[in-house]
């Protein structure tokens, strides 16, 4: 479905604006073109009434659906179709305002399909024709279609992208020299063929070496026992390996050393002397293996 019928009338906002109030009339004047309706058959009576259903006559040239459920100025709602109108033969201009209901739509946009076709004729020879308009999406889609095919990875190997390659290089020669250049494009394809073999070479291998590298840090990772975690027992901080009591020390970033004790049964006191510090681990200083300590460190 096209955008036209998708949206309601109420949802297009057109661009600019048409006063209801004629310029030469003062507004405390009513010189009855400005008129109120108070519903859609109610407007189509009046046209009838007042000979005003010639398109030619009663020229719409601009209509505005506004529409405000919930207005911010403590006003009424408005489902009003405003209608700006030319009468032609009398160069008259009169607005209508249409109180209107959802339902009144598809009356409403048959109605204004109608006029428009008026004001359509009117702009005819300045407008794209409908054959311009289909010739121009086709050239469009083709362009399209185009740009798609370039973005596409070309395969070196698919004999299908190498015959387009070729074709391409035997183009850009030719109009470049003026002269025929297959045997330019075939030697030129042989010379791509040994570069992007060198190239495919050298991918492979760093490839391999990558694969190597991360198989190697695999194996480091497998091999490397994991941290044991300290303990606390009877008020004492314990080393996981050597058994040591309160010999585990938190090191910071610049590689110093500060003292660690039990505060509580699950916080640890850290005698800092050296201000604060970006922590790099724990350690015991009797068997200087690493250890982790699962609770939580405190400065005394």
């Amino acid at each position: 479905m096209t955008d036209q019928v998708t949206k309601h009338l109420w949802e297009y906002d057109h661009p600019y604006y048409c006063d209801p109030h004629n310029w030469f009339v003062p507004l405390d004047q009513d010189n009855g073109q400005n008129h109120i309706h108070p519903s859609w058959p109610a407007f189509l009576g009046f046209l009838d009434r007042n000979g005003c259903n010639d398109p030619d006559t009663f020229l719409v040239f601009r209509w505005d659906w506004d529409r405000d459920e919930d207005p911010d100025d403590g006003d009424e709602p408005r489902n009003d179709l405003n209608l700006s109108v030319m009468l032609q033969s009398r160069g008259d201009y009169g607005h209508h305002t249409v109180r209107m209901t959802d339902e009144d739509e598809p009356a409403a946009r048959a109605w204004l399909t109608e006029r428009a076709s008026t004001t359509a004729a009117i702009w005819e020879p300045l407008l794209p024709t409908a054959e311009a308009l289909k010739k121009a999406e086709e050239e469009t889609q083709r362009l399209r279609a185009a740009v798609e095919s370039f973005r596409a990875p070309l395969d070196w190997h698919n004999a299908d992208h190498r015959a387009r390659i070729r074709e391409g290089m035997v183009d850009t020669l030719q109009t470049m020299t003026g002269r025929p250049a297959e045997d330019i494009a075939d030697q030129l394809m042989r010379y791509s063929d040994s570069a992007i073999w060198a190239v495919e070479c050298e991918q492979a291998r760093t490839a391999e070496l990558a694969g190597a590298v991360h198989a190697s840090a695999a194996e480091v990772d497998r091999l490397e026992p994991p941290v044991a975690t300290a303990t606390i027992r009877d008020g004492w901080l314990l080393c996981p390996h050597c058994g040591d009591r309160d010999s585990i020390v938190q090191i910071d970033s610049a590689t110093r050393k500060h003292r660690l004790s039990v505060a509580s049964d699950d916080v640890v006191g850290r005698h800092m002397a050296h201000g604060d510090f970006v922590v790099d681990g724990y350690q015991c200083t009797t068997c200087d293996h690493k250890v982790d300590v699962p609770f939580e460190v405190q400065p005394d």
